[in-house]
């Protein structure tokens, strides 16, 4: 298979999908929340430092744990896409700490009208390597992908792809005997990721359609150990597809995975990425990823935020924002329905103000309104007082996630340094911190998160 695309198909891209708006969309799992994340954004992170050893400072990805629960922030009001919520507050911050923490929020409307929605081009890729065979992992994905194609509609068009040691297409949603060519499958060989992949972007391209949703979902449970291996260049072959419109959602399946390279793969597609310790649960995030697919909201989904020049940000927690002189730049994935997803900073003072003043931030957030089939910005702005020690339980909550999940960030990285009593400190710091905002944590959100901060600490404790 060749890297990258011919000029053929890079000519047919220019002259078909350009000259309409294409509609893009985004992967979603809709679960118990407990188990999993909510609708609409990664819970790979959290869920794989919930249930395997400590982890690279790379696996832990603060956003995902700031987003992993649903929050209670302003909703869309009736027929509007989505609402903004941007509040501050700082009364919880530590004695002595100055500064103020603000939230931006983000939260998408629950769609009642599918007449409008495109239809779904979906190409499945499925590791079917010899290692899918323990714990009856390809048995139970074969359960997944018969009961996903009870729930497609005429206009579907789904395509699935497997792949070991070579990719071959397996089924087309066109076949009149699917479940029999998917009960066929059997498990074997290496593992060729890049191949698969490749192949499954080549199928959704033919049938690329701008008025379609378009997407490829990439199931795999190792390494890739067979082809082409190199990260690097996987990401880039598969950012070609990705700028053409085609989405990448990511399902890790065991321990032995390359997060970093699914990671990027589901970031750079604007999709997300999902991980499965229990391979009970595959045909629960199999078929309800699937299915939410069809609820896309917005897309390419941009942030600004402006600073005034009398403040400045000592902390931006999670993401991979874009500062230049006063303003920050940041791009979102994209959205569907029922989403709510949070950003948050610290800002403090700069030297020599006067510490009474008030000072502006300003927001624009512009996406692509695929209801209204228009782009559209939404614009808010909140006054700073730092003086002022505004009280706001919903900051208060998500602060103290986000904290943890920046201390569990802090332990990992120091653990790779060989600094064990650094690390320790980390998580004891912040865990001591959290308990003193809350004389009793009874919500769930919180607690999850302590839960895995504390199993580092004593995994800790036990190595210094």
């Amino acid at each position: 298979m060749k890297n990258g695309l011919s000029e053929n198909k890079k000519h047919w891209f220019m002259m078909t999908h350009f000259t309409k708006r294409n509609i893009f969309f985004t992967t979603l799992i809709f679960c118990n929340s407990f188990l999993f994340g909510q609708e609409g954004y990664s819970s790979a992170s959290l869920s794989m430092n919930r249930s395997i050893g400590i982890l690279s400072s790379d696996e832990v990805v603060v956003e995902e744990y700031m987003n992993y629960h649903k929050h209670v922030i302003q909703m869309p009001k009736k027929n509007e896409t989505l609402a903004l919520d941007l509040r501050n507050a700082n009364s919880f911050l530590p004695a002595g700490e100055s500064g103020m923490i603000v939230q931006l929020g983000i939260a998408t409307g629950f769609l009642t009208d599918f007449s409008k929605i495109p239809a779904l081009n979906l190409t499945f890729v499925i590791d079917k390597s010899g290692s899918m065979g323990s714990d009856n992992k390809i048995l139970k994905v074969k359960t997944a992908l018969k009961e996903l194609i009870k729930k497609l509609r005429k206009q579907d068009v789904l395509t699935i792809i497997v792949f070991d040691t070579r990719a071959r297409i397996l089924a087309s949603s066109q076949d009149s005997n699917i479940d029999k060519i998917i009960d066929s499958v059997n498990a074997g060989g290496s593992t060729n990721m890049y191949e698969g992949l490749m192949l499954g972007y080549e199928q959704t391209l033919k049938n690329m359609d701008a008025n379609k949703s378009n997407c490829v979902l990439l199931l795999t449970d190792g390494q890739t150990n067979q082809g082409v291996t190199d990260p690097s260049t996987i990401i880039s072959n598969s950012k070609l597809y990705n700028d053409m419109g085609i989405e990448l959602t990511t399902i890790g399946v065991g321990k032995d995975l390359n997060f970093d390279l699914l990671h990027k793969l589901a970031n750079q597609g604007k999709g997300s990425m999902h991980f499965i310790d229990n391979c009970d649960d595959i045909q629960k995030v199999f078929v309800d990823e699937v299915e939410s697919l069809l609820k896309p909201i917005a897309r390419n989904v941009h942030l600004n935020i402006e600073i005034p020049s009398t403040l400045e940000v000592e902390k931006f927690y999670g993401y991979s924002p874009l500062f230049v002189n006063n303003k920050i730049s940041l791009e979102l994935n994209n959205f569907g329905s029922g989403l709510t997803q949070i950003v948050m900073f610290k800002l403090k003072q700069k030297h020599n103000l006067n510490n009474t003043e008030k000072a502006t931030v300003k927001i624009a957030l512009s996406y692509f309104d695929l209801n209204e089939k228009k782009y559209l910005t939404q614009k808010k702005q909140i006054e700073i007082n730092s003086n002022n020690k505004k009280e706001d339980p919903e900051i208060k909550k998500n602060y103290a996630i986000t904290f943890l999940a920046q201390s569990l960030k802090d332990m990992a990285f120091n653990y790779e340094k060989g600094n064990v009593k650094e690390a320790n400190t980390a998580i004891t710091d912040a865990l001591s911190i959290v308990r003193k905002l809350y004389s009793t944590i009874d919500d769930r959100d919180i607690q999850r998160v302590i839960t895995i901060a504390e199993g580092y600490e004593n995994k800790l404790a036990q190595k210094n």
